[in-house]
């Protein structure tokens, strides 16, 4: 009687390790926030952003809602292009390349088509109102659209969609570099990514020399407007990094010590936040970020007023950038190190609506703008108003009429669950371990 030698599988299908970090829940539920408030102070700041078009400034403008705009607008953009990059990471580790791109591609470059066709109109013509009404421009330009320069110079373009257009080339371009890697590794054999795109240290400060070094060529990427229907290179030099810092900490979470919670089928692990990137130190970052930035608004302000060049544009933007980086993973570690139970319901909700608030605000912002520009109210009054009606607003029309239809689960991230006993949002990544020895006669 003969028996075969036993083997061992090892193209079994990866199983599915689940990380659960609800923090994430929480950024993407109150970041979006923070840019509907940007957005609702502008109007109101001392020191206006160069080359933004809007539809009514105050003349005078509230120095304390000037210097918050400013804080936020340090960290808040490039917030959202780390947690992107992360999630993207993960993304493309569970689906391969062909899923990851057509994932992506689904859920930013349809709601950013309908967004063009449906909201960007009403975007428009709120700017335009508000300039009729300020004598700017006659009421018949409203139907011809034929607006001369000046006013003309930096309206025309994606205007707070440009975020989603920057996303978009950023996930193609990663797609395309896993694809890459993916056609050589048959054919080099050992064939590994070069040190400097792997996760360090030194990685890090150099995403943010790239990022400093874009910010000096133009300010204006960050301290000021853009508004181009392709985004300017300068732009986004300043923004990939950002994206790139996001996609290798992406990468170190599967490294991290996990305790599994089942034997079989899917594993479920629980992050030990101590080993999740930026959680070291990130209050000490983030006390350093405000102290950072009482040196940096005086820069900013006499950089809007009068220019910069040489040195000082060079400080101006190191501080800057500095601030930045502090600030961002200094609130991303922060949320990693303490919120770490199940997410409340209202801020799961918050987050599934957030998507539809970021896409429907700006024209809601623009036209609570001109409806209180003659209105005697305090600015800080008018601030929290439009702040207020530029979040509630687009929340109840989200419950109303988005919340329960195939739009809203796209835009949901297709998290509505059926029960509030559900996970929070995980980051899921495969992994291949082989199968058990099999024994034959």
């Amino acid at each position: 009687m003969s028996s075969r030698p036993s083997t061992i599988r090892t193209d079994a299908r990866p199983k599915q390790v689940r990380v659960y970090l609800p923090c994430l829940n929480w950024i993407r539920a109150f970041a979006p926030l923070l840019v509907v408030m940007v957005h609702a102070g502008v109007a109101y700041m001392t020191f206006r952003l160069p080359g933004l078009v809007w539809s009514t400034f105050d003349p005078v403008g509230d120095l304390t809602i000037d210097a918050l705009i400013w804080w936020i607008g340090g960290f808040v953009m490039p917030l959202f292009f780390v947690l992107s990059g992360l999630l993207s990471c993960q993304n493309m580790k569970a689906n391969g390349a062909q899923g990851f791109l057509k994932h992506r591609m689904h859920r930013l470059l349809v709601p950013m088509a309908a967004a063009f066709v449906v909201i960007m109109p009403f975007d428009l013509y709120a700017l335009l109102l508000g300039w009729a009404g300020e004598g700017k421009i006659t009421l018949h330009k409203l139907r011809s659209l034929k607006i001369d320069s000046p006013l003309s110079d930096g309206l025309w373009g994606p205007s707070h969609l440009w975020f989603m257009q920057h996303l978009i080339l950023l996930c193609i371009g990663a797609w395309a570099l896993a694809s890459l890697s993916q056609w050589l590794k048959p054919r080099i054999k050992k064939l590994h990514w070069p040190a400097f795109l792997t996760p360090s240290h030194l990685t890090t400060w150099s995403l943010l020399a790239v990022s400093t070094a874009a910010m000096w060529w133009d300010p204006q990427v960050n301290i000021g407007f853009r508004h181009s229907w392709w985004p300017p290179l300068a732009n986004f030099l300043f923004f990939a990094p950002w994206f790139a810092i996001g996609w290798l900490a992406g990468t170190k979470l599967d490294r991290t010590k996990s305790t599994s919670s089942s034997d079989s089928g899917d594993a479920t692990r629980e992050q030990h936040p101590g080993q999740t990137p930026f959680v070291r130190l990130c209050e000490v970052r983030l006390l350093a970020s405000l102290g950072l930035f009482a040196f940096l608004l005086p820069m900013i302000r006499e950089h809007v007023a009068t220019g910069s060049s040489g040195y000082g544009r060079m400080a101006l933007v190191t501080t800057y950038v500095l601030h930045m980086w502090l600030a961002t993973t200094g609130w991303f570690g922060i949320c990693l190190r303490w919120l770490k139970r199940p997410t409340p319901k209202p801020v799961k909700y918050l987050g599934e609506a957030s998507f539809w608030v970021y896409l429907s605000h700006h024209p809601i912002v623009l036209l609570a703008h001109v409806s209180l520009s003659e209105v005697a109210l305090p600015l800080s009054v008018k601030f929290v108003l439009v702040s207020t009606v530029g979040i509630v607003l687009p929340l109840l029309m989200y419950s109303a009429f988005i919340s329960k239809t195939r739009l809203g689960a796209l835009l949901g991230g297709g998290q509505r669950r059926k029960s509030s006993d559900d996970p929070p949002t995980v980051l899921v990544f495969p992994v291949h371990e082989p199968q058990p020895l099999k024994k034959s006669a």
